[in-house]
């Protein structure tokens, strides 16, 4: 089957036109990422102009190098900045503006140079865009949970390697003394594979990029429905969720598991003394003090109420019952000056430890309850330790 230069330059600018078009429509869904979007489907447009350029004699051909190399390569800086904006980055702005001198060179230039030497550049330009590209969704903080960045680091590396051999290959063959221009059946062989190559990526690279966004967005709303909203630590789903692999870890470890349960005391009183507003704060205030205060492989989540849960691995008992205490004395000094209010607040704490991990979360989870409830059946503001050891005031 023959397929000419044009047939293939037209399969590109439909696919890309495709793709800008389904581009621009998802920004309806996904609203955080709006400005993302856009940049791509523009991209994507300016690949399709780019692209009629080389199909159709608008203007006298050396005159259409220059629209048509600016049109492609502001395609490709705007996907890179798509994906540096997507990863919390973006192009330095000074970029914008040595574009328009650029321009102007190239206008001046282009009409000039043999259409082999117009290729050079193209390539020399795509590659090291690619590239960047290519860096960012591979080492992007951002990327890296999400299934679809392996395949797009694939496909743009690829790009980039693709883009970076005709430039070898340029470059050779005027070492060697060989134009490509010399052996016309084989420049348009590699013009042809060039398309090719462009089009299998106007085709994957838009559906990877669409689904780094959506999976970003579904990233985000999973880790809100595992969020608690007022205090921003993980809730009981999460905790349930992330304590098993903890316990199977800290066991592959042979390290020791504690559960500590902190239940604010009196929080009904806060509430009806100060007002609810303030019992949020307060409720803010013990989730800050337990950020601050336990290390960043411990587990903390509000469980429910006034009630939170710690797990942790590794701490001796003695640790555990320190860090209990720690956190209650903290609690109870920065709650009596808070916010200019004189508010009484304290915490109770039950807490279980358990040096080879044998026990499941759910039983470790009772046996700590059981201990904070006698901790408030004894009085309140103190810590009380399973299974029935002595309580530490």
């Amino acid at each position: 089957m023959y397929i000419d230069l044009s047939t293939i330059y037209a399969f590109m600018f439909a696919s890309l036109a495709v793709s800008g078009a389904l581009t621009f429509w998802e920004r309806r869904f996904h609203p955080l990422r709006k400005d993302v979007l856009a940049e791509w489907a523009l991209a994507y447009a300016a690949f399709t102009l780019g692209c009629a350029l080389l199909i159709f004699v608008i203007i006298p051909t050396p005159y259409q190098r220059a629209p048509a190399f600016l049109l492609n390569l502001f395609g490709y800086v705007a996907l890179l900045d798509g994906v540096l904006r997507l990863n919390g980055g973006a192009l330095p702005l000074r970029l914008r503006w040595a574009s328009l001198p650029f321009a102007g060179f190239c206008f001046a230039l282009f009409p000039h140079l043999s259409y082999e030497t117009w290729s050079l550049l193209c390539s020399a330009a795509i590659a090291p865009i690619c590239g960047a590209a290519t860096v960012t969704l591979l080492r992007g903080c951002s990327f890296a949970a999400l299934r679809s960045r392996k395949p797009a680091v694939l496909v743009f590396g690829f790009h980039a390697i693709f883009y970076a051999a005709r430039v070898t290959l340029f470059l050779a063959s005027g070492l060697m003394g060989e134009s490509l221009a010399s052996f016309p059946e084989f420049f348009i062989a590699l013009a042809k594979i060039t398309m090719f190559e462009g089009v299998l990526f106007a085709i994957a690279a838009p559906m990877l990029l669409l689904s780094l966004v959506r999976e970003e967005g579904e990233a985000r709303i999973l880790e809100a429905s595992n969020t608690d909203y007022l205090t921003g630590l993980p809730n009981r789903r999460a905790l349930f969720d992330r304590s098993v692999r903890r316990i199977q870890e800290a066991r592959s470890d042979g390290a020791s598991v504690s559960v500590m349960v902190f239940d604010l005391d009196h929080f009904k009183l806060i509430n009806d003394t100060h007002g609810h507003q303030t019992g949020d704060d307060v409720l803010k205030l013990f989730a800050r003090i337990l950020d601050r205060e336990l290390r960043s492989s411990d587990l903390a989540a509000r469980f429910g109420g006034e009630e939170f849960v710690v797990l942790l691995t590794g701490q001796t008992r003695e640790e555990t019952r320190e860090l209990a205490q720690r956190i209650a004395r903290a609690f109870a000094v920065e709650a009596a000056r808070f916010d200019g209010l004189a508010i009484n607040a304290t915490v109770s704490v039950g807490l279980v430890h358990c040096v080879d991990a044998d026990r499941s979360f759910e039983t470790l989870l009772a046996e700590a309850d059981a201990a904070l409830y006698r901790a408030k059946a004894l009085g309140r503001n103190r810590v009380e330790q399973a299974p029935g050891l002595a309580a530490v005031a």
